[in-house]
């Protein structure tokens, strides 16, 4: 077997498995139930107000955690009108992660919630997770392997107020794991929509406006049906300019990019074609105000236009769509017995019914995937 053939087939497997958890997810969700668990501080309960929430999604990186949670310590709070909140969504994390933030929770004045999903389902989902939750007017995006410089927050938030945009974003300085050495900067160029048509060119860190994202639709999960995870940002930077909002840059480094091997961004270029095409297709209105431009959604406009985008199941094998068939099935089975125990439960004070139910929960919740 090839290399190419090997990571297609493990890549499909992988979103065989995130598609049937994200449905699970949602059906809770969809039943009043929050696929969640809330751990959270003494600072985090006082604070009823805080002006920024600083949005911290997490999945295995018990390494660079706790150097991303001091940066934010270290960030300036004069000038904000109140404190801030950390928020740190974790997806299921099987290293020591989650362990990490509970005890670092638990020694610092800072107010810190841990959210610990109870299913697996991405980085898009665990943003909207994020954004659901926050109790701030203005978010700002990290990811757990990143970090800010001290007068990050304080900046970005007097801009995005004197603004009123939806976000505010500053260039990053991406370093080397390794070495520490810089890398180049991203997200340094002005807010050009056309420029965002051609290429991705600007990173998740930066703050937004809350409302006006969950007004947007918030990040897309229905992406991992057409690729992999990692252009989520960049489908809702084009929502932006699809809007008649704006962004605005700030032309100074504020944050640090973490450069490593462990990127998902590996996976995303795998589907970068087809994510091209699937963009095309949600945004061609975009793409009408670039005609001439060569590029399109971070490919080349001659093979984007060539033929529609494909989803991913349609690449499956035959016994790979009947595994998810039948795992779609056992869903929707699991979903039916759920909603015929809430009832119950709606109708009895019998813990009997309560134990039966967090079983079914459980099992919506974690069942495996067939070996396809």
């Amino acid at each position: 077997m090839s290399t190419s053939t090997s990571v297609t087939d493990t890549l499909l497997l992988k979103q065989i498995q995130v598609n049937a958890r994200l449905m699970a997810a949602q059906s809770c969700l969809e039943q009043g139930i929050a696929p969640w668990n809330v751990i959270h501080n003494a600072a985090y309960a006082s604070v009823e107000t805080p002006s920024v929430t600083v949005l911290i999604t997490l999945f295995n990186y018990e390494s660079y955690i706790l150097e991303c949670l001091e940066s934010v310590k270290q960030t300036q709070r004069n000038g904000l009108p109140s404190s801030i909140e950390i928020l740190v969504i974790d997806d299921c994390s099987t290293d020591g992660s989650a362990e990490l933030v509970t005890h670092y929770l638990e020694q610092t004045g800072d107010p810190v919630c841990l959210v610990k999903k109870t299913v697996n389902t991405g980085l898009a989902d665990a943003r909207n997770v994020g954004f659901r939750l926050a109790r701030s007017p203005y978010v700002f995006v990290l990811d757990a392997d990143n970090k800010i410089e001290p007068e990050c927050l304080v900046e970005l938030h007097k801009a995005i107020v004197e603004f009123g945009g939806v976000s505010v974003y500053a260039a990053l300085n991406k370093f080397d794991n390794l070495t520490g050495k810089s890398l180049g900067q991203l997200s340094c160029r002005s807010w050009d929509v056309e420029s965002l048509v051609e290429d991705p060119y600007i990173d998740a860190m930066a703050m937004f406006d809350r409302a006006k994202v969950i007004q947007l639709g918030g990040y897309a999960t229905e992406l991992i049906e057409y690729g992999w995870f990692g252009w989520e940002d960049y489908e809702l930077w084009l929502k932006i300019a699809q809007s008649a909002e704006s962004c605005r840059y700030l032309p100074k480094v504020l944050s640090q990019y973490r450069v490593h091997t462990s990127s998902m961004i590996h996976s995303t270029n795998h589907y970068r074609l087809n994510l091209s095409r699937y963009l095309l297709e949600r945004f061609p209105d975009l793409a009408a105000r670039c005609p001439n431009s060569p590029r399109l959604f971070g490919s080349w406009r001659q093979d984007v236009e060539t033929e529609p985008a494909c989803p991913v199941i349609q690449n499956f094998s035959r016994v790979q769509q009947d595994a998810f068939k039948l795992k779609l099935i056992e869903v929707q089975s699991h979903l039916h017995e759920a909603n015929q125990m809430i009832e119950a439960m709606k109708s009895s004070k019998f813990w009997r019914i309560r134990r039966r139910w967090i079983r079914i929960r459980n099992k919506l919740l974690n069942s495996a995937m067939p070996e396809v």
